[in-house]
C-alpha cells in the first residue's frame, strides 16, 4: 500500500480525482514533481490536513507556483528551507530539496 493510499485510509477521505496539468509546473520548477505528490494533489486538491499539513497544488490561488515565485524573488526567505536551501538546477532556481518520496 502506498503512503498516499494510507493517507486516504487514515483520513477516511472520499477523494475526488481531478486532472492537473503537471508539464507547466515541472517546466517552471525545473524539476519533475514526484509521482506520489502528483497523486496526492489529484486525489485531495489543495487544503489542510487536520489544520496542520498544508497541501499546495498548482491549481490553487496560493499555489505551489505562487509560493515558489515569491520565495525565488525574495532571498530573505531562504532560511525557511534550512538546512536544505533552495535547489539550484542546471539552468535556474527550482524547488526546495530535501523531500523524499
Amino acid at each position: 500500500m502506498s503512503w498516499v493510499q494510507r493517507i486516504v485510509e487514515v483520513t477516511r477521505a472520499r477523494p475526488e480525482p481531478r486532472d492537473i496539468a503537471w508539464a507547466p509546473v515541472d517546466s517552471e520548477l525545473g524539476v519533475a514533481v514526484p509521482p506520489d505528490f502528483r497523486e496526492l494533489c489529484a486525489l485531495f486538491g489543495g487544503g489542510y490536513f487536520n489544520g496542520f499539513l498544508r497541501l499546495l497544488t498548482p491549481t490553487a490561488v496560493d499555489s505551489v507556483l505562487y509560493w515558489f515565485r515569491m520565495h525565488r524573488k525574495n532571498p530573505q526567505f531562504d532560511h525557511l528551507y534550512a538546512p536544505y536551501g533552495m535547489y539550484h538546477g542546471p539552468a535556474r532556481q527550482a524547488c526546495c530539496a530535501g523531500a523524499t518520496t
